[in-house]
């Protein structure tokens, strides 16, 4: 069964790295400063496939100002460590990218005018959760030892599956697969 993405309440019984990461976010109340543009948490935490020094804590935003959403966050998060912005094109998207630590942890805000169930991070990582669900325990930690050596979330899934192509593109034709529609259901 896929957990509630939209509340991070499944990150309290998680692993300690999970657990940790709850206690951040809620004490820091970046989500909650965050809320009126539907953060959700995706990535490698949800996942539990989180590579302290290797990976963030991912936040996807949705908004059609980009600049305007810049100005908010730089101003919001202005005594974080190591504060940046950039705009820029992903997917052939507006996006806006911000970055901060926030007690150690990297953070990265990824803003785009896309609702946040249909940007592409929350996708894959609904596949992937499907797909750890699906292959089991030697399978995650196959992808773990794959990232532990340096390489993305979705090249080590690809990886592991022999997936032809970009892995990005490759993920998301599990889409199509009877057995996600029925497991997403």
């Amino acid at each position: 069964m896929l957990p509630d993405f939209e509340n991070i309440a499944y990150l309290k019984s998680g692993s300690s790295i999970q657990l940790q990461a709850f206690n951040i976010l809620t004490h820091s109340k970046i989500l909650y400063h965050l809320q009126p543009f539907r953060p959700v948490v995706t990535g490698t935490l949800p996942l539990d496939l989180f590579i302290p020094g290797k990976s963030d804590i991912d936040i996807i935003i949705e908004s059609d100002r980009l600049q305007a959403m810049e100005r908010r966050l730089l101003e919001e998060f202005a005594g974080r460590k190591k504060i940046t912005t950039k705009l820029m094109m992903i997917g052939k998207r507006p996006t806006l990218v911000c970055r901060f630590i926030q007690q150690d942890f990297p953070i990265e805000i990824f803003c785009q005018p896309v609702p946040v169930k249909q940007q592409l991070a929350h996708r894959h990582m609904v596949v992937e959760y499907w797909l750890l669900a699906k292959h089991g325990p030697q399978f995650r930690q196959q992808i773990i030892d794959l990232k532990k050596n340096g390489m993305k979330t979705e090249a080590a899934f690809a990886t592991a599956l022999k997936l032809p192509g970009d892995p990005y593109d490759s993920l998301l034709d599990f889409e199509k697969d009877e057995g996600f529609r029925k497991f997403i259901l």
